[in-house]
């Protein structure tokens, strides 16, 4: 099974990230310049982070321990990657604002499958269960859409007055949503 943890980033991180060896050598936080172009989240997999670039319209996949883009995947797939996740499967799932759409990826970048057609407006952030379930966080929506992760058919909806940003799902099977908008700020746990 696959393991990852999820980073929001946000416009004020211009393509920064931290290199977890410098931490280890000088027992304080170091930053390596990626020249990442619009880094918007990214999920750790193994030594690696893989990080959306939403001004690139793809995914890096970042060693850790240089700071140096080993590869990229999902260009001329993705439009505007938001959210990212890796399944228990070690699927690569990307939330895409433009396409409307759940892109699913197998480990080395290569587009498997789709999902969420016709279900999501504007999708930012995304997770995968231990189940493969996947969670989308719809700001456009002002809901959290629950997708099978293979067929994509929705599960369940659940609406997030003021637009959810991001969601997780913590091991007791609460879900987590992140919301911001002038009325809603905060967290939502649903049980």
């Amino acid at each position: 099974a696959c393991a990852s943890a999820v980073l929001p980033l946000d416009d004020e991180s211009d393509g920064y990230l931290i290199v977890t060896n410098c931490v280890e050598r000088t027992g304080r936080v170091c930053w390596k310049r990626t020249g990442l172009r619009g880094p918007w989240a990214a999920a750790l997999f193994g030594d690696t982070a893989l990080v959306t670039e939403r001004d690139a319209a793809r995914v890096s996949r970042i060693d850790l321990l240089t700071g140096v883009t080993i590869d990229m995947f999902g260009v001329g797939t993705l439009k505007s990657p938001r959210g990212i996740a890796v399944g228990p499967t070690c699927e690569v799932v990307v939330a895409d604002w433009e396409t409307q759409l759940v892109h699913v990826f197998d480990r080395q970048g290569t587009l498997l499958r789709n999902i969420g057609a016709r279900l999501l407006t504007n999708p930012l952030g995304v997770c995968v269960d231990g189940r493969g379930v996947v969670y989308v966080a719809d700001y456009g929506a002002n809901s959290v859409s629950v997708l099978d992760g293979v067929s994509g058919a929705r599960l369940v909806s659940i609406a997030v007055p003021g637009g959810p940003r991001a969601v997780t799902v913590t091991q007791r099977g609460e879900i987590v949503i992140s919301r911001k908008s002038p009325h809603h700020t905060g967290l939502l746990v649903v049980r």
